[in-house]
Formats: structure tokens, C-alpha cells, sequence
């Protein structure tokens, strides 16, 4: 990987001393990805390294708590049943038509990301063909970039790639610089209306008082980058495995049914809480499974930046360690090619909980100081989304192979996923 020696993480041990012990002192993300992800998230917590790292890390921290994370569980529920609502409209008009699942759970992975962090509803599912909408998405999206846009993204500065007179080069500027306008609106809107009540991700964090008005729009860059269009994937992906499998499909709904209020209820029936979704065991496990087979993130990448030992192994400054989450998810579990939620739920013989040895063999989050701070807003998010949709759907795949992928931001199939989606009622 140019030039460099580049190394696969297998064994638990080597992600540990990566991304925990030594993720610090003797490693980093490489400089190419990182200039991958500033086309996108801006100069934040996913990009930045070191002392900017901890301190960035630590302001953001109480935005992320547990308790903070529940109260955003009506949020996320009440978008999901927007989606629902545009959704089954749709395929009532077009009852013959298969639905490019990935596009609409992108978009309610957007409305949820900007009223739950920003306080902002950027009316993704309602008007997707907005200005802002379109433009950022046009951006993100893996599929606009030639492999001539990816080689000069990954060896020029970013300023000198983003200048170019290429059509990627400007489809990434717009969508900078209509995210940033949107950004500082939100950051002085703010600070005019008051922080006093406000629970999302935005407040939380001024309410730190440890950023100024530049990084806390990077921050809210990072936000939407990290929590939008890996939602949207893993979404899309757990639609897919589900589609595929109607047996399990056909269990969840029933669970979900029997648990939690429609999403398209009255108001005041339809509020859901943290507690409820986590306690429908298969809902949780489904979640889990999909992203094992499927991450919405195909792997992590560390550059030595001074010569270390990790798990008894030379390492000399300059060495390239790649987490492939898509192969090494598949070798702590019996029968890792299959889809079987099960193994999620329970203990087995050995003790061995949620399918995995330790936490270092699961790793679609990392682990340890460098983990992703966003996981439980994440996973509630999933809960939520895949809760709504196998509850007011059945879905239906016409082909059931594995897809290619592309990679970009998020691990992306070649040609997008196309499900039959039929209304169902009594729910």
C-alpha cells in the first residue's frame, strides 16, 4: 500500500494493543484516509489525531452518554414513522415497482441525524430533492467518483484535489460548502435561541464550553458524515439479509407487533422509549448479525508511526495494519457464513455471550480509546429504523446472491439493492 508493508489484523490480541493500548502512542489513522473523510466530516473527531484527538473526544463525550442517547429514542422513532408513512404511500402508488431500499433509509438516517445532533430537520424524506439534500448526497456518494478522482484524492493535498475542474471535484465542493452554510446557521441560531432544555447533540456540546464556533462546526460535520450514511447501509443491509430470509423476518414482526405502538399510531400511542426496543431480543440480534456478515464499514486502517511490537510481531515506523471487518468477523463464530441471528441471543455452553469471545473478535465499532463514540446512537438508531420498516412491510428480494460492493464511505453494493416492499396492516 504505497510503498509500505501492510499488515492484516487477525487475532484479538493485535486489535487491542492497536486501538486500545497502544492506539496513541504508536499509531494513526493513515494520512490517505484521512483525506478521504475530511472531504466529508471536515477537520473533527474522525479525522484529527493525538492531543486534538483526546480533547475533542473528551468535550463530546457527555453528548454521547447513555442517558442522553435515551432521550433521543422518540426522535428517532417519530422519524422512522415519517418514513413509514412517505413509504407506504409510494409503493401504494407504485404497487408494481421495486423499491431502491438504500435511498429511503438514507434519507431518514439524515432527518434523524440532524434533529437528533444538529436540532435541525433537513427534511430528507419529504423533500428529497432539496438543494442541501441533494448536494450533500451527490457528494457522499461512492458511485459518482472514477478511479482517476480516487487516485488524485489519495495523493494530492486536498485543497489542490477539490480544485480541480472535474465534475467529482465539484459535486465534493458544493456539498462542503451547502453543509457548512447549514452548519454555522445552526451553531448561531443556537447560541440566539438559548441552549436551556435542548437535548440534542449540538446543546449538549456548547454546553461543554470547551469549543468555538469553527470546531463546533466541524463538529456537526462529523456528526452527519459518521452518522448518516453508515446508518443508512447498515439499514440497508439488514433490509437485504431479512428480505432473504422470511422466516426470520416473519419472527421479528411478530415480536415487534407485539411489543411496540405502530409508528403511524396517534401521537400520543405511538411513543417509544430506549427500554422497549432493547427488550425484543430478536430485534437486537438481527441487528448484530447483519452487521457481522455485512458492515456498513468494511475495516479499519492504523499506520505505525514509530517502530513497535504488537502481539510479539516487529512492527517498523511506517507499517500499514488493516482491520478487514468482512473477513475477520467470519472467524469467531461457527458457520459464519450464515445468517442466524441466534447465535446473538442467550449464552451457550462456554459462557461465550452475544456470539463472540471477548469484545476484541466483534469489532464493527472498534474498541478500547479510540472507539466510536457514536455506537450506542448507532445501534438505537438500527433498532428503530428496522423495527418500523419489518413491522409495516414484508419485504421480498427476486435475488438472493451476496451483491459486490463498492467502497467509499461506507461498503456500498455495485448495483443498488432492490426489494419488493407490500404493505401490511393490522398493526
Amino acid at each position: 500500500m504505497w510503498g509500505a508493508d501492510t499488515l492484516l489484523m487477525v487475532s484479538p490480541q493485535a486489535r487491542r494493543e492497536v486501538m486500545s493500548t497502544q492506539a496513541y502512542s504508536n499509531f494513526e489513522r493513515p494520512w490517505p484516509a484521512r483525506k478521504r473523510l475530511q472531504t466529508t466530516t471536515g477537520n473533527g473527531l474522525l479525522v484529527v489525531e493525538g492531543e486534538e484527538h483526546k480533547f475533542q473526544r473528551k468535550g463530546l463525550l457527555p453528548a454521547f452518554s447513555t442517558q442522553q442517547i435515551r432521550s433521543l429514542a422518540p426522535v428517532m422513532w417519530e422519524k422512522s414513522a415519517e418514513l413509514i408513512r412517505v413509504l407506504r404511500e409510494h409503493v401504494q402508488n407504485n404497487p408494481d415497482e421495486d423499491v431502491i431500499i438504500h435511498n429511503w433509509v438514507s434519507h431518514a438516517a439524515l432527518d434523524i441525524i440532524g434533529v437528533a445532533s444538529w436540532g435541525t430537520d433537513f427534511c430528507a424524506v419529504s423533500q428529497p430533492q432539496s438543494r442541501l439534500v441533494s448536494k450533500y448526497r451527490a457528494a457522499i456518494n461512492p458511485h459518482k467518483a472514477s478511479l482517476l478522482d480516487m487516485l488524485l484524492l489519495a495523493t494530492l493535498p486536498l485543497s489542490v484535489t477539490l480544485s480541480l475542474p472535474t465534475k467529482r471535484a465539484k459535486q465534493i465542493r458544493q456539498g462542503q460548502q451547502e453543509m457548512r452554510k447549514a452548519a454555522r446557521h445552526a451553531v448561531q441560531e443556537r447560541k440566539q435561541s438559548g441552549l436551556e432544555h435542548r437535548k440534542d447533540l449540538l446543546s449538549v456540546a456548547m454546553r461543554s464550553g470547551v469549543f468555538t464556533d469553527e470546531k463546533l462546526v466541524e463538529t456537526l460535520l462529523t456528526f452527519v458524515a459518521a452518522g448518516h450514511e453508515t446508518s443508512a447501509t447498515a439499514a440497508m443491509w439488514t433490509c437485504f439479509h431479512l428480505a432473504c430470509h422470511p422466516d426470520v423476518q416473519s419472527q421479528l414482526r411478530e415480536q415487534v407487533r407485539s411489543q411496540l405502538p405502530s409508528p403511524t399510531a396517534a401521537a400520543s400511542d405511538a411513543k417509544i422509549n430506549w427500554d422497549e426496543l432493547e427488550a425484543i431480543p430478536l430485534l437486537r440480534a438481527v441487528s448484530l448479525e447483519a452487521m457481522r456478515l455485512s458492515s456498513p464499514v468494511a475495516g479499519l486502517q492504523r499506520v505505525a508511526i514509530r517502530d513497535t511490537f504488537i502481539a510479539g510481531q516487529v512492527i517498523p515506523r511506517g507499517t500499514n495494519l488493516v482491520d478487514n471487518f468482512w473477513a475477520t468477523s467470519q472467524l469467531f463464530c461457527d458457520r459464519p457464513e450464515e445468517f442466524s441471528p441466534e447465535r446473538w441471543l442467550g449464552v451457550d455452553e462456554d459462557k461465550r455471550r452475544n456470539g463472540a469471545i471477548g469484545n476484541f473478535e466483534y469489532s464493527m465499532f472498534s474498541h478500547g480509546t479510540r472507539a466510536c463514540i457514536g455506537q450506542g446512537f448507532a445501534r438505537l438508531e438500527q433498532l428503530a429504523l428496522i423495527a418500523a420498516l419489518v413491522g409495516s412491510f414484508e419485504l421480498t428480494c427476486a435475488d438472493h446472491a451476496r451483491p459486490a460492493v463498492i467502497l467509499g464511505v461506507t461498503a456500498a453494493p455495485v448495483k443498488p439493492i432492490k426489494l419488493r416492499l407490500r404493505p401490511l396492516s393490522g398493526w
